[in-house]
């Protein structure tokens, strides 16, 4: 079963999973301002959530199966402000 963790950038970098997990996508919440959001696997860089996504926009990461981070899942922004929700597996 999946997953939904809403992840709000003011708060600075968010662990969504501490563990091995499948990441299927993002939706944006509140539009991120005066910057995006990077997506990362440990300290590797996967996915960059640009600021010119809009409240509404998805992004689907790899079809209905999702993608591996095989470390952990962290939201790091470099937006000061907007949401997404991240829908994802631990325990894969």
């Amino acid at each position: 079963m999946w997953k939904a963790k809403v992840v709000d950038l003011s708060a600075g970098p968010v662990t969504v999973s501490s563990i091995a997990t499948k990441v299927y996508g993002i939706y944006v919440n509140v539009a991120l301002a005066s910057g995006g959001c990077d997506i990362k696997n440990g300290s590797t860089t996967f996915f960059v959530i640009p600021s010119a996504l809009t409240a509404g926009d998805a992004v689907v990461f790899a079809g209905e199966d999702g993608v591996i981070f095989s470390d952990n899942v962290i939201a790091s922004p470099t937006a000061v402000t907007g949401s997404f929700t991240i829908l994802y597996k631990d325990n894969i």
